[in-house]
This record gives structure tokens, C-alpha cells and sequence, in this order.
């Protein structure tokens, strides 16, 4: 049982792919205990069995960067979903309670630019959101430098196609909060917890979220707080000592 209720989970622009190279997965397992109150018994009754405490679970998956542009869109065209994705997979991101992904790019009817490997601007089509939430995919964070490559419309577009198929969304890339909302609450299996988005690369202050996690806990919004923050340096394995220092 975690001793302190906010969890980090720190996925490095791009040593955490998926569909794009490294594929990498971080599961945690959440518990919670609920004491059970013994009541005072009537008289010349038998007495209730001890108190006790019983441990509610609930396990999660994390996933890095998602996106299906480029020669991913190519592959998903021509091939199919489970050219990317096969059934062992589909069990394997089912056995949670609930799948988190940095969705990495727009989700429009927009026409994608020409596939080549200086393309940085991504845009997946809609009808893959059905497929995401049919591999357990439930929760999808936007706080990232590709959630506005086609603009205010797209990134509203983004929300608007994962949400149809119960994905909730969280995060924005500027971490502000007139741009959308930087957290979403779940109930889980009975307990309460609170997604919270930090993107690092457009704006390295961390007050917006830092004064966020103390009003969730202050107001008592959750049991739990999970801070998914999209930082760090590409290509690099190690930890830098800058996101680090920001999580401690």
C-alpha cells in the first residue's frame, strides 16, 4: 500500500514509444483499505467478529507516446489494426482496470501530410479510437507538443472523437487551464482517483500543477493522485536530474 497518495509517472518524449520503435508499458497496482466499524451489538447477542480491514485493488497500465500518422497511418491502411496490435497484445492491455496513453498528435478528418521522417505534424484517423477503447485504452493525456498540430480545432476535434468511445481526456500543451481541462477524476473499482497532466517542453513552470494537487487534496477530490508528466530529453534512457528535481 502506497504510504503517500501522488504518484509520478514520467514518460521521456521518446524513450517510452509506442507504434514508434521502443515499446514500453509501466504498470502500478493502487491499494486501498477500508475499515469495517464492528456496531454495538443488543444485549445477550453473540458478539461480531473482530474488526478488520479489508484491501481494495485496482491496477493500472501507462503507455508513452501513441500516434497513428505517418508510416504507422501507411501499415494501419493497408495492413489493419492488428498488424500493430495482435490479439496477445489485446489481453495483455485488458488485464487492467484502466490503460493510460500520451496521445501524441491531433485526431482529425483533416488530410495528413505526406508521410516522410522530418513530418512532425500528426494527425491519426478517428476511426482507430474504436480500436484503442476496444484494447482497454481509457484514459488519454493531450499534455504533450503534438496535441495542437492542427490547431485550437484539432486538438477540440482530439477530445471530441476519443470521448465518443469513452476515453476520457486530460492535459493541455501549455498546461493552462482555459485550454482544457488538466485533470480528470475516476472512479475505479470504488476509489477515487485524480489524473493529472504536466507538460514540460512549452512551459517548465510547475505551479499550475503543484497549486492543482494541493487543492485536490485539499478539497478532498481523491483518494489518489497520479501525475503523468511528458518530459525529459529525446533519446536519452537516463533520468535527467531536471524532471527529477521537479517530481521531488
Amino acid at each position: 500500500m502506497f504510504t503517500k497518495n501522488v504518484v509520478f509517472i514520467s514518460l521521456f518524449f521518446s524513450s517510452l514509444l509506442l507504434f514508434s520503435g521502443c515499446f514500453r508499458s509501466t504498470p502500478i497496482l493502487i491499494e486501498n483499505t477500508i475499515t469495517h466499524k464492528k456496531s454495538t451489538p443488543p444485549p445477550h447477542t453473540t458478539l461480531p467478529p473482530p474488526e478488520k480491514n479489508t484491501i481494495q485493488s485496482v491496477s493500472g497500465l501507462f503507455f508513452g507516446d501513441m500516434m497513428f500518422d505517418r508510416y504507422i497511418r501507411r501499415q494501419l491502411d493497408t495492413q489493419g489494426w492488428e498488424s500493430i496490435l495482435d490479439k496477445k497484445m489485446k489481453k495483455f492491455m485488458t488485464s487492467s482496470d484502466f490503460t493510460v496513453v500520451n496521445f501524441e498528435g491531433a485526431m482529425t478528418e483533416n488530410t495528413p501530410y505526406p508521410a516522410r521522417d522530418n513530418m512532425l505534424a500528426f494527425t491519426s484517423d478517428p476511426k482507430w479510437a474504436k480500436n484503442m477503447s476496444e484494447y482497454g485504452i481509457n484514459i488519454a493525456s493531450l499534455a504533450n507538443n503534438h496535441a495542437l498540430n492542427f490547431g485550437k480545432q484539432g486538438f477540440a476535434d482530439t477530445k471530441k472523437f476519443l470521448e465518443r468511445f469513452h476515453i476520457a481526456t486530460f492535459g493541455t500543451p501549455y498546461n493552462k487551464e482555459e485550454e482544457g481541462n488538466l485533470f480528470v477524476i475516476k472512479n475505479i473499482k470504488g476509489i477515487q482517483i485524480a489524473f493529472v497532466a504536466y507538460h514540460e517542453l512549452f512551459s517548465g513552470d510547475i505551479t499550475p500543477i503543484t497549486t492543482l494537487i494541493k487543492k485536490i487534496k485539499s478539497e478532498k477530490l481523491a483518494d489518489f493522485i497520479i501525475v503523468y508528466s511528458h518530459w525529459g530529453d529525446e533519446y536519452i534512457q537516463k533520468i535527467h536530474p531536471r524532471p527529477q528535481k521537479k517530481a521531488h
